[in-house]
């Protein structure tokens, strides 16, 4: 399976943590492309996203960056356009996983 999701160009499920299971530390969770590129780098705490979070296209380049709060975005958030510009309509201040304002 991972061999033809790597053939297809789909994300492979890889996940490389750091810091203790089944504790209440904070872990830091990386997912990976089939190509090997970075997909998210996110923080990790009782299974949900907890800190900050950055996803990355296939080439590299950044498609968003902020923080999660108990599993929901928190605070502000940038989102990338393809073109490297910044996505206004989505970026800006989110509560509870709601965009509350830029």
């Amino acid at each position: 399976m991972i061999l033809l999701a790597g053939v297809a160009g789909l994300t492979v499920s890889v996940r490389a943590l750091e810091g203790a299971r089944g504790t209440e530390e904070t872990r830091s969770q990386t997912t990976y492309y089939a190509n090997g590129q970075v997909e998210t780098e996110c923080a990790i705490r009782d299974g949900h996203r907890e800190g900050e979070c950055r996803r990355f296209s296939a080439d590299g380049r950044k498609l968003a960056e902020g923080s999660y709060a108990a599993g929901r975005m928190e605070g502000p958030w940038t989102f990338w356009l393809p073109d490297g510009s910044i996505d206004l309509e989505r970026s800006g201040r989110y509560e509870a996983g709601v965009r509350a304002g830029s």
